[in-house]
This record gives structure tokens, sequence and C-alpha cells, in this order.
């Protein structure tokens, strides 16, 4: 391994060692690591332990491995025309080919996390293309219909209306809640919506959701522009954080 070209000074060094630990969540201190630095290991070990001393998060195992927080990075995937024009031909062949129903499941699970990953330009071409009129048409997972639950929000998501919903928590309580569906989530079983009545984003089972009806009101913002938010927000997505 050749030494980093600019790797000669301190603070050059440390920012590529923080990079790879943080992208990798572990670094080895061999010593073909330490010469691609410009540095002895032993050297290493003590500009480490400076860095340490510096506040840098990273924790020490033994005297050759280093482990430090992994920052996770949402992916996102800048599928072109050609690809996603192939995507909605496959999910359409396979609704309407002889194929099996967990096939059908299957298609609809990878469209929906496919359109999740999207940049907004993107998912407008998918919509464009038909992509989640595919949506109502498929299994759920036992191989029955899908639920006029799940039907309505595809619907809600893709028209872009709210839906008024009484949710019953796991203590049995209910709620009514106005939301902005986004998108569905663990294998169609849940929604990632717009919350109204918490004014953030939250994550809602579909097994949950008692007596949906639309609310013929538009939104205050776009669908992507509320999915853009929550990607800067971190991207989370519990299974279930409805409080």
């Amino acid at each position: 391994m050749s030494a980093v070209p600019g790797a000669g000074t301190d603070a050059i060094r440390r920012a590529i060692f923080v990079a790879l630990l943080r992208r990798f969540g572990r670094v080895r201190l061999t010593r073909g690591f330490a010469r691609a630095l410009g540095l002895r290991r032993r050297d290493l070990r003590a500009s480490i332990r400076r860095w340490q001393e510096d506040g840098e998060p990273m924790l020490r195992v033994g005297r050759k491995l280093v482990i430090g927080p992994v920052v996770a990075t949402r992916l996102v995937l800048d599928l072109d025309e050609s690809a996603l024009t192939t995507l909605v031909s496959a999910l359409r062949n396979a609704r309407d080919g002889s194929h099996t129903r967990r096939q059908l499941v299957e298609a609809a699970q990878i469209l929906h996390r496919i359109g999740g990953q999207l940049p907004p330009e993107r998912f407008e071409l998918l919509q464009a293309l038909g992509g989640f009129d595919l949506m109502p048409q498929v299994l759920d997972e036992d191989g029955r219909p899908t639920t006029s639950t799940h039907n309505l929000l595809v619907r809600a998501l893709r028209e872009e209306h709210k839906v008024a919903i009484r949710y019953i928590a796991q203590d049995g309580s209910g709620t009514e809640r106005v939301i902005l569906p986004l998108t569905l989530t663990h294998h169609g079983s849940c929604v990632l919506a717009w919350c109204e009545a918490r004014n953030d984003f939250r994550t809602f089972r579909l097994s949950s959701i008692g007596a949906p009806e639309p609310v013929a009101e538009s939104w205050p913002q776009s669908r992507e522009a509320y999915l853009n938010a929550w990607r800067q927000a971190g991207g989370r997505d519990p299974a279930d954080n409805s409080d």
C-alpha cells in the first residue's frame, strides 16, 4: 500500500482516519495502513491517543483495532427512465401473467422500497409511468386481495389528499387523526405519514387503523417535499411510533 498523497500533516491524517472509521465502524492498525498515512504504527497509535484526547469519539480494542461511530447514510437510487420503465413493466407483467401470488407480493414490496428511495424528480417519473396504479390490485402475503384501508391509503398518497383515521394504540385506546400518507413500509403493513395532530412524521400499522375516510383538502406541501423533509430529519422508520 503506497502512502496517501498529501497525507503529511496531522490534520489530513486525522481526516482520513476519521472518515474511514465513521464509514466502516472499525479500522485495523496494520503496518500497511500506517505506512499509507506516512507513519510507523507506534506513531499512528500516539496520534490516535491525541485525537481521542481532543474529543474524537473512538474506542481502542486491544492494540490493533479501533472502533468508532458509524454514520448511516440513506440510500438514494437515481434510476433513469429506462430502468423505471422496465421496473413498472415487470410489475405489470407479474400482475397480468400467470405468476404466483407470492411473486405479486414481492413485486409490490420492491416497488414500494424503490419508490421511497428515489429522488423527487424520479419519483414523479415513477408516478407518471403508472407504477402506483398497479399497487391496489396486488394481493397481501396471505394471498388475499389487499384491504380497503390499504387501497384507500395508496390512492391518497398517489392523489395527495388527506385521510381521517381512528388509530387504536396497543393499550386499546383510540385517537382521531388526520394524516398525509407518504409511503407504505414494512412489506405494506405500515404507512409512513405526516400526522397533523402531532405535527410530525409518524408510522401507523394498517391493522390498527379504523374507519379511514378521505378528506377533500389539499396538502400544504407536495408529497415530495414531505419526503425530503423526512429524509433530512434522518429517515427514521420505526415499526410503530404513532404516539
